[in-house]
């Protein structure tokens, strides 16, 4: 994962923490992408999964029941799936449009609203209705946009059974196949088209005839189902089916009591080609079993949604069963960041102190052996720091003070990692800041304003214990 994406985790993504599982597993990290609301989660799946996109995927947030099967055009077109209100196009998602710099937006649900198709264009953006009069259409239309000419299979998932639904989506992008829907007893006109005209001969079906019925399944020469006790079992079943096609190193955690946070969550699994399970507050027996003969593999852990949807008891999965002795194996990255915040300040020459209230610590491309350590400064209290003192020079030694005191404190935090280190500075914009260069620049649906960062110093203890600087001048 790119650098940036993890400047952008900052505002985003509350670190769980780092935990190792059994003895002979891998190091896992874990971490949560929560938004307030929906749409906020929507919009916060796409700061982290894209720098920039050419498409965005918009979904009435009131018809998303019907647009399920909307991942696959996350996965064909590489684009982000956000929520707007239908009667308006909600400022939030806009902004996150201008940020990504679209150039075609496809807003997908039944009946879409004049007002917002006249909104996109008059921005200069490309805008193209993905519509149906019900789940069935929509499905369809959704298939005919999925470039998947080449398949001859489909995925056949109940219109009532939005956990299939989505479940099918992760195995259908990456196996390049598309996922329809049916009533039980009958194909419906609009997804029966789509089949006669690519000639579909073969199709696996998501369910038992409890499901989908015979007289479904027996319209394709060549049928294959999925069977489970539920939803939450069939999704286990089916990656199972494609695991060899799966590395697992990722592994993608949603709520399936609640679609609606977690579906855009289910564009940036399959844009990462990673599998996802669905779990309720806990994970269901048949799920758990399956995670664990997948823990080996495993070197992260993405949970979809707060805690009041998924339960931090989901994370027990990983949990270390063994502890060292003369190391602090169970303490999280989330424990660190207050340790820092509530315990190390940085002192001028004339004792004025500053604490520093934005850490984030965490990994960085899956190093197991490695601490990263993110510090956020608000820019005014930075230039203030420098002023206090009578040169920057002797400044610079404070704030290098406080820099050796922190990656000490993290060398005996987790004695067993290298300590790399990071200060950023931040400054706060009501408005998109058009004449700052330099520096990246992120909406934060949180404060709802524009933060610039700009990297300041990079710093560590090598390993041979000497304290290294290096500044961005």
């Amino acid at each position: 994962m790119k650098f940036r994406k993890f400047i952008m985790i900052f505002f985003f993504i509350l670190f769980v923490g780092l935990l190792n599982v059994r003895e002979g597993y891998s190091a896992v990290v874990s971490s949560r992408i929560s938004g307030k609301d929906p749409l906020l989660e929507s919009i916060a799946v796409s700061n982290l999964g894209w720098y920039s996109s050419q498409n965005v995927i918009l979904v009435l947030k009131e018809d998303y029941e019907d647009t399920l099967t909307a991942p696959l055009l996350s996965q064909s077109l590489k684009a982000p799936i956000l929520y707007t209100d239908r009667d308006n196009l909600n400022e939030d998602a806009l902004k996150e449009i201008i940020r990504l710099d679209a150039k075609n937006v496809y807003v997908v649900g039944k009946n879409i609203p004049d007002s917002i198709v006249s909104k996109i264009k008059g921005m200069g953006i490309n805008c193209n209705a993905v519509s149906g009069s019900d789940k069935y259409e929509i499905s369809a239309a959704i298939a005919s946009l999925s470039p998947y000419e080449k398949s001859t299979r489909v995925i056949i998932s109940s219109g009532n059974s939005p956990i299939d639904t989505l479940s099918a989506c992760i195995v259908g992008a990456k196996k390049e196949m598309p996922v329809l829907l049916v009533e039980k007893d009958n194909i419906p006109a609009q997804v029966k088209g789509f089949i006669d005209s690519r000639k579909i001969k073969e199709a696996y079906v998501m369910g038992g005839e409890d499901v989908i019925s015979n007289s479904v399944s027996s319209q394709f020469e060549s049928c294959e189902r999925i069977y489970g006790e539920d939803a939450y079992q069939r999704n286990t079943v089916f990656l199972k089916m494609f695991e060899k096609d799966f590395d697992f190193a990722k592994l993608y955690i949603a709520s399936g009591s609640d679609l609606l946070y977690s579906m855009p969550g289910v564009g940036l699994a399959v844009n990462e080609n990673a599998p996802l399970i669905f779990v309720e507050s806990n994970f269901a027996k048949s799920s758990r079993g399956f995670v664990e003969t997948k823990l080996s593999n495993i070197n992260e852990v993405v949970i979809l949604g707060d805690d009041k949807l998924i339960s931090d008891s989901v994370l027990g999965q990983f949990e270390e069963t063994n502890s060292r002795d003369g190391q602090i194996s169970d303490r999280t990255y989330e424990d660190f960041e207050k340790y820092i915040r509530d315990n190390y300040y940085i002192e001028s020459n004339d004792k004025t102190k500053m604490k520093i209230d934005k850490v984030s610590v965490g990994q960085k491309n899956n190093d197991g052996n490695s601490i990263y350590i993110y510090l956020d400064m608000n820019r005014s209290n930075y230039d203030s720091l420098f002023r206090l003192s009578d040169s920057k020079e002797n400044s610079r030694k404070c704030v290098e003070a406080w820099m050796k005191s922190i990656t000490e404190a993290a060398k005996a935090y987790y004695a067993d990692k290298t300590v790399n280190c990071e200060l950023w500075c931040v400054d706060t914009f009501d408005s998109y800041p058009e004449d700052i260069a330099g520096e990246d620049i992120e909406f934060n649906p949180e404060t709802r304003k524009w933060d610039a960062m700009q990297k300041e110093a990079s710093f560590m203890i090598t390993e041979d214990g000497q304290f290294t600087v290096e500044w961005a001048d």
